[in-house]
């Protein structure tokens, strides 16, 4: 299993992608607003355009490679999803 280590990642062993918790965190919210159709806010948040006010907002302004790899993975699926919904009928 992998451990979700809370700290930085300077006292950790591994130093890559996806070390630490704040790295997963913020490309879950990215996914789930790519998901949601909340990707645009998210992506505003990430890359500076809209001030950050909450805690979640503060995480990913923190982590913008993860939230914005996250939401166009999200997107992805939304729109993948709603192909294959309009395919059906």
């Amino acid at each position: 299993m992998i451990p979700f280590p809370t700290s930085t990642e300077d006292a950790l062993d591994y130093d890559g992608p996806f070390s630490t918790l704040p790295e997963w965190h913020a490309f879950i919210i990215g996914v789930h607003a790519g998901v949601a159709g909340e990707g645009d806010t998210v992506l505003a948040v990430a890359l500076g355009d809209r001030e950050a006010e909450t805690v979640a907002e503060r995480e990913i302004k923190a982590e913008p490679w993860y939230t914005s790899g996250g939401t166009l993975l999200g997107l992805g699926i939304q729109r993948w999803r709603s192909f294959e919904i309009e395919g059906l009928e």
